[in-house]
Order: C-alpha cells, then structure tokens, then sequence
C-alpha cells in the first residue's frame, strides 16, 4: 500500500528496522538470533519495495551495528538512530558520540554522495511526471 500511495506523488517508501529484543551483548548466541531477525525484517521490506531503511531507536551500539551490516547488505541506503535513556550513552557504556562513529566507520563520503544521488534517482522514477522546480 505505500508503495502505490508514494508513486502517486513525490515519496519514498522507507523501511523500518526494529529492536528484535533477542540482543544480548553478553550472549553471543543472541547475536546470530538478532541476525536472523533483522535479515527476516529485511528480506519482507526488500519484497514489498522500500528505497532506503530506517533502523530506530536501538539502545544497544552492538544490536546497532547489526541493523547496519544486515541493512546495507541489501544495497539501499540505510539510517541508524539510537535512543538514549537517563544519559547520553548506550547500554553497554558507550557515550553519544562514539556511537556516531562506530554507526558512521564504515561508511565514506563517497557512498554519502552515492546514497543520496540513489535515492534521488529513486524518487524521479517514483514521481515521474511531477512537475520540475520553477
């Protein structure tokens, strides 16, 4: 349904990525079951369509970074938010600003400048015929 409701005007169609509450970071068992979900999560969006994923609101860097990893797989530009409780740190320990760097680490300005230019194209083909700047 978004999908069709976005081509009607000038949208994008984004994916969420969600807490899977599995993540553990002293149990490394959790990590692949968070894995599992999150490539589940994706694997749903991709067949419905979406142009970009949004991960939101993670509290734990490591289940984080796992929507990262899971999300650019899939080769659409990708958004992490963290969520900070009673002060700026993860619940492993990690203050605000660490988390921006280990969120943004491997990305470059290069696949910035490709991501933003993808998406771009991606709403010209979804809202072709709307009328240009001007």
């Amino acid at each position: 349904m978004a999908r069709r409701v976005a081509a009607e005007g000038d949208a994008l169609v984004a994916g969420n990525l969600s807490n899977t509450w599995a993540y553990d970071p002293a149990d490394h068992a959790s990590h692949a079951r968070t894995r599992a979900l999150l490539e589940r999560q994706v694997a749903l969006q991709m067949e419905e369509g979406v142009d970009f994923f949004i991960g939101e609101t993670y509290t734990f860097l490591g289940e984080a970074l796992i929507a990262l990893e899971v999300a650019r797989a899939s080769g659409l530009p990708v958004m992490i938010t963290m969520a900070f409780k009673s002060d700026p740190h993860s619940f492993e320990g990690d203050d605000a600003a660490e988390c921006a760097r280990r969120v943004m680490a491997p990305v470059t300005i290069h696949q910035v400048i490709v991501g933003k230019m993808a998406l771009m194209q991606r709403a010209g083909s979804h809202g072709a015929g709307r009328p240009g700047p001007g």
